[in-house]
Order: structure tokens, then sequence, then C-alpha cells
């Protein structure tokens, strides 16, 4: 129906599941296949104390994001709120494209996709209203890590096209 769409975390990952991607059930699990280490990067451990969102940077895909570099600003997103252990393993095959990621460890997390052939549809794998929820609701702007700026484009651009 062509509504102008963005999908946060799950609604990333269902974006990506519907349209046919590979999928990672367990990110840890993904890397133990691999013969890698994984450190807890998009989710903080069952029983860390003070257990809350992870934080991290993603790096933006420059040519080929649609929306995503002009939303962000640049190729790099700082401190991110994370809080998953699925991602997306792969678009092959698919009508996404690929625009942030993450390395960890020497293997690429899939951060952001895109299906460009729609008015406005953008997943992403971590939480920009995380940081507005904690300067705009909770009144503690000194815990909202990521750019406040940017966290408030997301939304900003989901209404503008949602508004045509």
């Amino acid at each position: 129906q062509d509504m102008p769409t963005l999908g946060v975390c799950r609604g990333e990952q269902v974006l990506s599941i519907v349209s046919g991607c590979d999928f990672m059930q367990h990110i840890p699990a993904y890397y133990e296949e691999q013969g890698k280490t994984y450190d807890d990067t998009h989710r903080m451990p069952v029983g860390a104390p003070n257990r809350t969102y992870a934080r991290h940077d993603v790096d933006v895909v420059e040519t080929g994001s649609k929306w995503l570099y002009d939303i962000v600003g640049g190729t790099e997103l700082k401190n991110v709120s994370s809080w998953h252990h699925q991602a997306i393993a792969g678009v092959e095959g698919t009508n996404l494209t690929v625009v942030a990621k993450t390395n960890v460890n020497g293997i690429d997390i899939i951060e952001a996709v895109e299906r460009q052939d729609k008015t406005f549809c953008l997943g992403v794998q971590f939480h920009p209203e995380n940081d507005l929820k904690l300067a705009l609701y909770d009144g503690t702007p000194e815990k909202a890590l990521c750019d406040l700026e940017v966290c408030m484009n997301f939304f900003e651009n989901l209404i503008s096209y949602a508004a045509k």
C-alpha cells in the first residue's frame, strides 16, 4: 500500500522477515558458529547490574542510502540505544538495501535497511525513541547519549512523508 513506514528494532526485523531476508536467530550463537567471540554490543547480558540499553556506534552507508544518510547527516551515528539479540544476516534476493551496519570482531551486523521503491520505508535495529524519552519524558537529557536532533529526525521524516 506504500504507507510511509519506520520500523524500529522488532519492526525492522519483521520488515526483513516478510521481505525474505536471511536472519540470525541469536547473535552470540551466530558468532560462535563463525569461530568468533561476541561482546554483547547489542544487548547487555541478563544479570548485568543496572541492565539497560547497550550503546554502540552505527556506520551509515553514504552511497546507496535514500533516507538514512540525510536523517543522520553523515556516515556515523554514535551511542545508539540497542537492545536485541537477533539481526538481519543478509538481504540478497530481496527488495531491501542495507544502509547501516556495525562491525563487531570482523562480522558486520546490519543496523538499517531501506525499501527504496516505496515513498518512505526505513527499518533501524536501534532505538532512537529511547533517547528522546530520556530527554523529553523522563527529564534526564544527560542520560540521552545519542544526538537528540538526529533521533527526532527519524520521526519528523516519518511524519513528513505521512502528511503528503
